[in-house]
């Protein structure tokens, strides 16, 4: 990450969801309902949330926190690993 003109600069973060204990079978990564909960949302000085973006070609809608500068769009992917020790058990995240 490049601070050299924080905070007058764009930063990109990535955000990874997934499991490392519960596999495809006990936990299914999926968008539900009409858009995201936001009752345990607290507000700081920090960032601000100014909405969410809808991407109509993706299955997710995206949240955006910006301070003070532009946010922009990500594409979300969902990808699937199977490990040696266990092939029948599928590990999926999304990021």
């Amino acid at each position: 990450m490049d601070v050299t003109w924080f905070p007058f600069d764009d930063q990109t973060c990535c955000l990874k969801f997934g499991s490392w204990t519960y596999n495809d079978r006990k936990l299914v990564l999926e968008q539900g309902g009409n858009g995201w909960d936001m009752s345990e949302y607290i507000e700081n000085g920090e960032w601000l949330l100014v909405g969410e973006v809808r991407i109509v070609c993706c299955l997710f809608v995206f949240l955006f926190a910006v301070s003070q500068f532009t946010t922009a769009d990500y594409p979300v992917r969902r990808t699937v690993k199977l490990y040696e020790c266990c092939p029948d058990e599928p590990y999926s995240d999304v990021k």
